[in-house]
């Protein structure tokens, strides 16, 4: 998979196209990482503590593809 490592978020046509809510567990502590790229520490922090949830904030959607399919697989609290 090919990955591009530099973009520009301001020339992204519709913003909005890329927002879609996020449902959270209710009850449990949330950790956010701004710029997630393949997410490798919030896999490690998920399997440290699963009990909390674990959000990746991350502008290139091949990344945010590949995160939530391989959290899926794996079954860890990662978005």
């Amino acid at each position: 998979m090919r990955v591009r490592h530099h973009v520009n978020p301001l020339l992204v046509e519709d913003k909005s196209a890329h927002l879609t809510p996020l449902p959270l567990p209710a009850g449990r502590r949330v950790e956010v990482e701004i710029g997630c790229a393949d997410a490798d520490f919030l896999f490690a922090r998920a399997n440290a503590e699963p009990t909390r949830a674990y959000v990746g904030v991350e502008i290139r959607r091949e990344w945010v593809d590949w995160v939530n399919k391989k959290a899926a697989r794996e079954g860890l609290p990662v978005r």
